[in-house]
């Protein structure tokens, strides 16, 4: 009973990251950035709406973070948004790579490669079935689609003739905690991240958002995890300052003629 359940949760997604990229942007011209109808996405999704198909490639969607789905109908999510409504290049880059890595796998593998090759052997293929619990049968799959999308967000790179995950500061994803608990990111690293669009500063015991008018309310909800990771990692750290014993030394100036 437990092994049809993992290979139903873990089975392969029903849409390719790049198909997915493609859809939102239709349904985005389709809907004007609003909700649509389930059954008027039949001609994007490619599949009849009472069918298991459809209901498996909404599900894609949703899991890359690109779509709401309520009852009947369908919008885009913030993220699906940012990503076929940017206000540059590199927010289109950024909610390209976000997108990817909602995918547990695809996060899960970027964060263990980081800066190293990839090569894909039977001990990669071993690694996505163990450590993630894959069917066998739907390893070449998902390695397929971890490939192709990497390459598509830009993460993964030809050097020196072998493949290299690189991920700049600016796209890491906000909500991601890799396994083991990796520490958050360190204010340095968000201010990074947002770059202009939102400064963090730390003054004394305050902490203070600088956020350009002409910033709309949408890119927010993307760098606010971000902010609050940064935030929270200040807390523990301030937290273990503050619960630590010390001796304080205080050094005290004689002048000359007063000293004996």
């Amino acid at each position: 009973m437990n092994e049809k359940k993992t290979r139903h949760k873990n089975r392969a997604l029903a849409v390719n990251f790049a198909d997915a990229l493609k859809m939102v942007e239709q349904i985005h011209r389709q809907g004007g950035g609003n909700e649509v109808p389930k059954d008027s996405l039949k001609p994007i999704i490619g599949s009849k709406p009472t069918s298991s198909l459809f209901h498996r490639k909404l599900a894609a969607l949703k899991s890359y973070g690109l779509i709401d789905v309520h009852k009947e109908r369908v919008s885009l999510s913030p993220l699906g948004k940012t990503y076929a409504m940017p206000i540059s290049p590199e927010a289109k880059r950024q909610a390209m790579l976000q997108a990817f890595r909602k995918i547990p796998l695809f996060d899960g593998l970027l964060s263990r490669y980081e800066g190293k090759p990839l090569e894909i052997n039977e001990f990669f293929h071993n690694l996505v079935a163990h450590d993630f619990d894959i069917p066998s049968d739907d390893v070449a799959t998902w390695i397929k689609d971890f490939i192709d999308g990497a390459r598509l967000a830009g993460v993964l790179t030809s050097e020196g003739g072998e493949d290299v995950v690189r991920l700049p500061g600016s796209a890491g994803a906000p909500s991601f905690k890799p396994k083991g608990g990796a520490p958050a990111m360190e204010p340095e690293e968000i201010q990074e991240q947002l770059g202009d669009l939102v400064s963090l500063r730390i003054l004394g015991a305050k902490t203070h958002l600088d956020i350009p008018d002409k910033i709309a309310e949408k890119l927010l909800v993307e760098t606010i995890g971000a902010t609050e990771d940064a935030l929270e990692h200040l807390r523990r750290k301030l937290s273990r300052l503050t619960e630590t014993e010390y001796t304080p030394i205080m050094t005290v100036y004689v002048p000359k003629d007063k000293q004996h």
